[in-house]
């Protein structure tokens, strides 16, 4: 390989790693915010519960909940227990969407804002199969198949 395309191949892998880290860095942040989101409005957390799971939880147990998904959230911004952690917040970002269903058959209008589950998943799935080349900023595994 000559010189220029060593270059190249390293701005490409340069380019994938950061967009991997991005992607991780919003991913771990947007589960973060849902947890303060639990921390801060618990009754919406027992509300949205009830709507879409069909399940009736308490204040104290939105804010359990929140405090796992903060450490999860972390965790992915952290880049740690790659397998794990990028499994269960796609795991959560399936089943929450899933659990919409009705709301994205007709998302226009008043639903326009269960939209952005559908990118939420792909994201969590795409990040979730390259996750051995996420290792920029990374406290996890370093098991890079990079130069």
């Amino acid at each position: 390989m000559s010189t220029k395309q060593g270059a190249v191949v390293g701005s490409k892998n340069a380019s994938l790693l950061w967009g991997l880290f991005f992607l991780r860095f919003g991913l771990g942040l947007c589960l973060a915010l849902w947890a303060v989101d639990k921390f801060i409005a618990p009754e919406q957390t027992v509300k949205l519960f009830q709507t879409f799971y069909r399940v009736t939880i308490s204040p104290s147990l939105a804010i359990m909940a929140g405090a796992l998904e903060l450490v999860l959230g972390l965790l992915i911004i952290f880049g740690m227990y790659k397998t794990i952690t990028y499994g269960a917040g796609l795991l959560i970002y399936t089943i929450s969407t899933i659990m919409i269903y009705s709301q994205l058959i007709t998302p226009f209008g008043n639903n326009h804002l269960v939209l952005d589950a559908i990118p939420l998943v792909f994201a969590f799935f795409a990040l979730f199969l390259l996750r051995e080349f996420d290792t920029k900023l990374s406290l996890g595994r370093r098991k890079s198949l990079f130069i």
